[in-house]
């Protein structure tokens, strides 16, 4: 199972009304600029609405109000209330790129701005390999950027790395110069939804240098990181830990 659907901000947005995700649409609306009056917003709309029909993602119903697509229906719904989520993010050359997995039961959506505006939705079915084969590309993980040593360091002598003294003279040398020289660096983090919101407490931080990427596990209750194997079973370890709550 794979289904594809690419929406604008308005098609989007619109799609949340449909659903009945009034409350979710207001926020969403807001994050995108989008001020919340109803003519501001019929108007948005009407544009979408014209082109969901024409593009067979809507259809009119026989009152003349406006009916989701059914895949299109569920893939919304699947996003806006997965059981967790999992976000892989980068920064590299000043521009941030966001993947967000909503898993939900035996399916996943992926969810990522598309070429600067709008947004793809890719529904398919829960794939440890997938999101494995995915994030290695998105990271940067192979053998040949592989960091096969292992590390653990207070979270001050992270933030002062040329002054920690827990980390063997070499693996801090090497860490130092991929810092300095940085390609890129991101994050992989697993989303829960709580009665309070989303919460993500527990991840990893990436670093992608000329020769090197590594991987840093957060360790929040201890004040911690981890240099983890950078490798990809060592990507694979955290996307377990991750998906099966093991850091708590």
């Amino acid at each position: 199972m794979s289904q594809e659907f690419l929406l604008s901000v308005e098609e989007f947005g619109l799609g949340l009304l449909l659903i009945g995700e009034t409350s979710m649409l207001r926020a969403w609306l807001e994050t995108h600029g989008i001020e919340w009056k109803e003519n501001v917003v019929r108007e948005r709309f009407s544009a979408a609405a014209h082109s969901l029909v024409a593009r067979n993602l809507a259809r009119l119903g026989r009152a003349g109000s406006l009916i989701l697509d059914e895949s299109l229906g569920q893939t919304l719904q699947d996003a806006a209330h997965p059981d967790y989520s999992l976000s892989f993010a980068r920064v590299m050359e000043g521009k941030e790129e966001r993947w967000v997995f909503h898993v939900k039961e035996d399916r996943i959506v992926l969810q990522h701005v598309h070429r600067g505006a709008g947004y793809r939705l890719e529904r398919m079915s829960f794939s440890l390999e997938v999101l494995h084969a995915k994030a290695a590309a998105f990271f940067r993980i192979s053998p040949s950027f592989a960091v096969h040593e292992c590390g653990e360091l207070p979270l001050e002598e992270f933030e002062r790395l040329s002054e920690a003294t827990d980390l063997p003279a070499s693996l801090r040398r090497e860490l130092l110069e991929d810092r300095e020289a940085e390609v890129f660096r991101g994050s992989l983090a697993r989303i829960d939804y709580t009665e309070h919101g989303p919460v993500s407490d527990y991840g990893c931080l990436a670093l992608g240098g000329p020769q090197r990427t590594w991987l840093f596990r957060l360790l929040p209750v201890e004040r911690r990181i981890r240099i983890c194997p950078s490798s990809p079973e060592g990507l694979r370890e955290e996307l377990l830990l991750l998906m099966e709550r093991r850091y708590r």
